[in-house]
């Protein structure tokens, strides 16, 4: 089953305004609701004029925020290149500005020879025939 988009719904209800307030004559009972029906679809319209410019507008948003993030993280990179030469690259002072200081080459640890040893003993495969 398709989806009713909003243009569908608001269609339907053009084409349903208009032989009402035409035919007016013919069903006076239903006038309040068809008043009503328009009032809504003028609503509708409004809102969507206003969501495609908010969408625009969004969308510009994104694309400046976007720039100043770039321009932000070369200003921090600048910036914490400038902390790093000030205070040099082994400082703990720089643990302040968030950044970590260079503390030496982690070297790997020797395996303990001394641990405990594991002996597998080596199994005859079973024969493919079990009949032999």
């Amino acid at each position: 089953m398709a989806r009713n988009t909003y243009a569908v719904a608001f269609a339907g209800w053009r084409r349903l305004i208009k032989p009402l307030t035409t035919n007016n004559g013919d069903t006076p009972h239903l006038e309040g609701h068809r008043v009503r029906l328009e009032a809504l679809l003028a609503e509708a319209t409004e809102i969507e004029t206003q969501q495609a410019a908010l969408t625009a507008s969004k969308q510009e948003m994104s694309k400046r925020l976007k720039a100043l993030t770039v321009e932000g993280n070369r200003v921090a990179a600048f910036l914490k290149a400038g902390i790093r030469e000030r205070f040099g690259r082994t400082a703990e002072k720089l643990v302040e500005y968030g950044l970590q200081p260079f503390r030496g080459k982690k070297t790997a640890k020797p395996e303990d020879p001394g641990g405990p040893v594991v002996e597998v003993k080596a199994t005859e495969p079973a024969p493919a025939n079990p009949t032999e």
